[in-house]
């Protein structure tokens, strides 16, 4: 139900006709839970589909058998400041109280230290695996964010379970090459096209906030208010000019990919100009990695990756170490600790839709089942710096509007902070 928006003639005539031939139409969904703008997904489908669909019967679940009471309650406060969200009665049954803290530091690496001296902790004093610890980013552009975590706790000897096995595909030009392949197979491959222009050199997240809330106003998906802005039909969008040649230029290598598809490595040598920050470590590697894996073909390798290594909702029990991962990744997963790192109004929303963001904290929220920890900074700096929604020449930051001022909730100072 997540990527339901609104039903059209032909699906309302066709579910009518079902509906006379007496077939029941069963559909789950929590419009809580509506977190892929991005993909078309709007939360108006769960809400006003007992009204478009008739007669139907709602349902309600009202029985949360993951998280604790107390962190329940939290993310039932945080989501409850949308007023147009269907109001649901959920209590926990885990028969426990759990925990939460917002820690407040004053730069990154403050932070990054208190989270591996926690995750310690948990692990000797409270016994909880470290593949039950999950780390929440909202985003992670160039690995600005989990590289500090990373090393931090490589230094306290925990082990990491990267979302990615193969850091090549995490860096700007393993991302970009793939997004870059799904395109010219499927020009309609919105994800594809948003992660092109998001590692496009002078195009930032203004701009690919701008095209969303167009497709969003317009209820079009993403690629087809970027054929509107080549068409000419769109010209309200922040730097117009980048965008189209981009797209021209990447349009342009239809043809080398026709001829080269089944060849990876003929294909990367023949396009490497145009992918950004592309070196010769990052091609040799490459290189050595369809060898391993004997990938010949970019079909081949966009189900290597896709399969294999971005498996984001992969089970539990097959986890090992920390995990580390955005957000989104997170729906569908569940940890008996979580951390919610950088809970900053630059953030959480930044420049993202209000609602969606936060739509997405709460989500974020209810991975935890037994332990909760909310970090934010006072400031930002050395690459951080350069993140988010702020002004360039400041490094301050501030605590995400979701959570300011939320009377179950204070500020702790992260770097006193003692677990009890």
């Amino acid at each position: 139900m997540d990527e339901y928006q609104d039903l059209n003639k032909c699906d309302l005539e066709v579910i009518k006709f079902l509906n006379k031939k007496g077939t029941k139409l069963f559909c789950v969904g929590d419009d809580d839970q509506s977190i892929y703008g991005f993909r078309y997904a709007y939360p108006e489908g769960i809400r006003n589909f007992t009204k478009e669909i008739t007669p139907s019967k709602e349902y309600t679940i009202t029985e949360c058998y993951r998280c604790d009471a107390r962190i329940l309650e939290l993310a039932l406060n945080v989501i409850n400041q949308d007023t147009r969200r269907i109001r649901k009665e959920l209590n926990s049954v885990t028969g426990k109280k759990g925990e939460y803290h917002l820690l407040r530091f004053s730069d990154q690496y403050k932070e990054a230290e208190k989270i591996a001296e926690l995750i310690l902790q948990l692990v000797k004093e409270k016994g909880i695996p470290e593949n039950e610890i999950i780390i929440l980013l909202r985003s992670d552009h160039n690995a600005s964010f989990s590289n500090v975590i990373i090393k931090k706790l490589k230094e306290k000897g925990i082990t990491i379970n990267q979302e990615l096995k193969f850091d090549l595909f995490k860096l700007t030009p393993g991302r970009y090459f793939l997004a870059l392949i799904k395109y010219l197979m499927d020009s309609s491959h919105d994800l594809a096209l948003r992660t092109i222009l998001q590692h496009t050199n002078g195009l930032g997240d203004a701009t690919i906030d701008s095209i969303y809330n167009i497709a969003v106003s317009k209820k079009k998906r993403f690629h087809e208010v970027i054929d509107l802005i080549l068409n000419g039909e769109i010209t309200e969008v922040k730097n117009l000019t980048k965008i189209k040649n981009t797209i021209s230029l990447i349009s342009s290598l239809k043809e080398e990919f026709e001829t080269l598809k089944e060849d990876a490595n003929a294909f990367l040598n023949k396009i490497k100009d145009v992918i950004p920050g592309i070196s010769e470590e990052f091609i040799t590697d490459f290189k050595k990695l369809t060898t391993e894996q004997e990938i010949k073909t970019l079909d081949e390798l966009v189900t290597f990756v896709d399969d294999l290594l971005i498996d984001a909702e992969s089970p539990d029990e097959v986890a090992s170490g920390v995990r580390i991962m955005t957000m989104h990744k997170a729906k569908g997963l569940s940890a008996k600790a979580v951390f919610i790192v950088a809970a900053e109004e630059e953030y959480l929303p930044g420049k993202a839709d209000v609602d969606e963001s936060r739509r997405l904290l709460y989500v974020s929220l209810t991975r935890a089942r037994h332990f909760l920890f909310i970090t934010y900074c006072n400031d930002r700096i050395d690459n951080q710096q350069y993140t988010g929604n702020n002004p360039r020449n400041t490094t301050q930051r501030n605590l995400t509007r979701f959570l300011k001022d939320l009377p179950i909730i204070k500020p702790e100072e992260g770097e006193t902070f003692i677990l009890q």
